[in-house]
């Protein structure tokens, strides 16, 4: 029988994340400080049942005690996410009004943008009518690349004219949330500004550690550019080596995800584990005496945060240091770890460190990839045994890419819409080589002033780095590489999830009601499915998406979709994928960029197009003409700055009167400020987000 009492933080870690996702979904409508009386409450009851009945041998009270100890980790997974929720800072941005200017502090290296530099400030103070005032708060602000002699560096302190705007909800159903994603890193504002609208008035490198660690980056950056010379092999060494993804093209990220081998993108708790096996393998001979068990423990935490820094800090990073940190001292200790402990401690360390970091997608497919890869990888690996020596390596390697997929396929799924068909291939190789190249990075960064060494250790990088994007290529050009477009919801995530954990819950204890709970799962996940198909199926509708400097109208029905938009954005993948895409992936449309399988009757008049479907007139206006007069229509889509004044539209019939991103934002405010005065019902898409008319 499996007993919690062999893994207690795995018990705890996951009662204190339940209390984290409670209060992320579920915040509080009454004072954050009642929580605490409450958390009180418990703890003082917690402790009566300690000491009333810690030697009473009825289950009864044994229940009782367990319930309240449970619900007081609970609690404090809640509490603890509501201390670090900056929304209840009395004098956060949030609550401050008709400010002027402000100062921020910048906390991180500057983000360059194609067409901007985005930087993240820390609110110092503001100015409003009554003068000056300290506040707290954090958002991004974006200078336009104008400003080429005072540039912004990490721990300067900014002077900024005007006042900060709300960050934006998705405009598109179904778009990504990148309003709810920054609000995960107290993030609620942002401001776009002019190079002359701000002034540096302090340098200030910050706080030194973090200081060092960017010049660090930055340093290791300039190696890489002296001795990688092509620019696809020296995106892959930064992103492998130092976690730096601007290089990244969207080429690259791609063919990456389609062969299943993004993870080596993206520094995690592979890369991690290679620099902490390094370490040992050097202190491997020399552990036998005390002192040095305490100069590894040193060089493995200092090691491992060293390049936790100079790497970013991201998530998975964060999940593999902390894990590995504890297993050195643990080690040095002398203490026996579980692997599943020594994980759970991990999270529960970061958790309480940052307790949004459960929300973060890295944070979850790290954990989720860590736990399957420790459960399911032994099972996978005794199903075939295997003499010769290489190919029993290369089936350990396919049981760990096995394991990993399985585990993290629900979020994959529900976060990216497709799932690599050849990982087990491609991971035979790139794992391998993620370590070679890991190596000679590391080499070439200690190495880098030595002549011809520096040259060679560099060509050998640049090399490894090109057989191994070969390789991910080739796999990419193979049929059927990716089983893409596919939609599900959070509901049908968590399913998958216990469909897998009664699977094997079934396997291991062989008990028919987990075979049951199995069933279930998949009897619900079918029924949640096919409701979303009958649905879909008897789908009829008009969307006008709001796309900035775009047109875009999607005309629905069933599995099938007609796009009437600008060449510009029909050629903009990216674009499309963003905005238009998601919409189509929940209406169950198989091809969800550029499907033309609606009919609908479409007539020119003059630069402008007049579209009729199901009963339903829709006339996009791009330039005003006369031979529109009296023309009556259900819908008038103003397009392209076609209006200066709205009295220009008197002569038309319309229904609804849409205004969309394609107008330039002077010339829009114009527009709807006169449809109010005169009571003209006017939908703006830029604004309020997209349109549907259903039919």
């Amino acid at each position: 029988m499996y007993s919690w009492v062999a893994f207690p933080l795995l018990r705890i870690t996951l009662l204190f994340a339940i209390g984290i996702v409670l209060a992320v979904e579920r915040p509080p409508s009454i004072p954050p400080i009642h929580i605490v009386f409450i958390l009180i409450g418990v703890f003082a009851i917690y402790l009566l049942c300690w000491f009333s009945y810690q030697r009473a041998k009825f289950f009864s009270y044994n229940l009782l005690f367990s319930v309240f100890g449970h619900l007081l980790i609970v609690i404090c997974g809640y509490a603890t996410l509501l201390y670090h929720n900056d929304r209840f800072d009395a004098d956060h941005l949030l609550y401050q009004k008709d400010i002027l200017a402000y100062q921020i502090k910048v906390v991180d290296e500057p983000d360059v943008k194609e067409k901007s530099i985005r930087v993240l400030g820390e609110l110092l103070s503001i100015k409003d009518s009554t003068g000056w005032k300290e506040v707290s708060g954090k958002l991004y602000v974006y200078i336009r690349k104008q400003d080429v002699a005072n540039k912004v560096s990490y721990g300067d302190a900014l002077l900024i004219q005007g006042s900060p705007n709300s960050t934006q909800s998705p405009k598109n159903p179904g778009e990504f949330d990148y309003q709810l994603y920054l609000s995960y890193q107290n993030i609620f504002h942002q401001d776009f500004i002019q190079a002359n609208e701000y002034r540096i008035v302090e340098r200030d490198e910050g706080f030194s550690m973090y200081a060092l660690a960017l010049k660090s980056r930055a340093y290791l950056k300039s190696i890489l550019f002296q001795y990688i010379d092509e620019n696809r092999e020296r995106a892959i060494a930064m992103a492998l080596l130092l976690g730096t993804k601007d290089e990244l093209t969207p080429e690259i990220n791609q063919a990456y995800a389609s062969a299943g081998a993004m993870h080596v993108l993206a520094v995690s708790g592979l890369h991690v584990g290679i620099i902490y096996g390094l370490i040992l393998l050097f202190f491997k001979r020399s552990q036998k005496k005390k002192i040095m068990k305490w100069v590894f423990l040193a060089a493995a935490l200092s090691g491992l945060w060293s390049y936790a820094l100079i790497t970013g800090l991201s998530a998975s990073v964060l999940r593999a240091v902390t894990m590995f940190s504890l297993m050195a001292i643990a080690k040095v200790a002398k203490r026996e770890s579980n692997i599943y402990n020594t994980l759970s401690a991990a999270g529960l360390i970061l958790l309480c460190y940052d307790p949004y970091l459960i929300m973060a997608v890295g944070f979850q497919l790290s954990f989720l990839a860590v736990f399957g890869i420790v459960y399911i990888t032994p099972k996978v690996y005794e199903l075939i045994a295997i003499d010769q020596y290489l190919l029993d390596k290369a089936w350990q390697v396919t049981c760990v890419s096995i394991a990993a997929q399985i585990t993290t396929a629900p979020l994959v799924l529900l976060y990216f819409h497709q799932f690599p068909t050849y990982f087990f291939l491609s991971n035979l190789v790139v794992i391998p080589a993620a370590f070679a190249i890991l190596v000679s990075g590391i080499a070439l960064f200690a190495f880098a002033m030595i002549p011809w060494i520096n040259d060679l250790m560099g060509w050998v990088l640049e090399s490894l780095i090109y057989l191994t994007n070969e390789f991910v290529f080739l796999i990419e050009r193979l049929p059927n590489n990716t089983i893409d477009n596919l939609y599900i919801d959070t509901t049908q995530s968590w399913l998958i999830i216990l469909t897998i954990i009664f699977l094997f819950a079934y396997s291991y204890y062989k008990r028919w009601h987990h075979l049951v709970l199995f069933s279930m799962s998949i009897i619900m996940f079918i029924i949640i499915r096919e409701n979303r198909a009958m649905q879909n199926v008897q789908k009829k509708e008009i969307v006008f998406y709001s796309v900035g400097q775009h047109t875009a109208i999607d005309f629905i029905q069933g599995d099938q979709a007609t796009l009437l938009s600008d060449s510009a954005l029909m050629n903009n993948t990216s674009k499309l994928r963003f905005h238009i895409k998601p919409n189509r992936l929940r209406a169950g449309i198989t091809d969800p960029i550029k499907t033309t399988g609606v009919n609908i009757l479409r007539r020119k008049i003059d630069e402008n197009e007049l579209i009729i479907w199901n009963s339903k007139v829709v006339l996009i206006l791009n330039k005003y003409s006369p031979n529109l007069k009296d023309l009556h229509v259900d819908v008038l889509v103003l397009a392209n700055n076609s209006v200066y004044d709205i009295s220009q539209l008197s002569s038309l019939n319309f229904e609804q009167l849409i205004i969309d991103g394609s107008n330039s934002s002077y010339r829009a405010a114009r527009l709807i400020r006169q449809a109010h005065g005169e009571e003209i019902p006017i939908i703006d898409l830029v604004s309020n987000g997209a349109h549907k008319l259903v039919l």
